[in-house]
């Protein structure tokens, strides 16, 4: 690629950034991802893990899948945001705890 030509994917990160700006487009949930892609394993994963732990009404779902302690699940030793184990509480959440 030239210095003159842009990557394609800058192009659709910086036309859904602005989308978002303007309003016009959200982020969707595992669950709606996977809706649109039924075939989609991994999104069924996802999907069940956020179903799991409460998803949007968690404040901190993926800390929350990622920190997971089901380990007799089937789906743990495969479940999404693994990275975030053993990571400190977000701050959100110790409030709730000590309140």
């Amino acid at each position: 690629m030239s210095d003159k030509q842009v990557d394609p994917l800058v192009l659709a990160r910086a036309r859904y950034a602005e989308l978002r700006r303007q309003g016009k487009s959200k982020p969707k949930t595992p669950i709606e991802a996977h809706l649109g892609h039924p075939l989609s394993l991994r999104l069924a994963v996802t999907a069940k893990c956020w179903d799991c732990q409460g998803g949007d009404a968690d404040p901190h779902p993926r800390w929350r899948i990622g920190n997971c302690e089901i380990t007799d699940c089937p789906l743990w030793t495969v479940r999404p945001w693994q990275h975030k184990y053993g990571t400190p509480t977000p701050k959100g959440l110790l409030a709730e705890e000590n309140s």
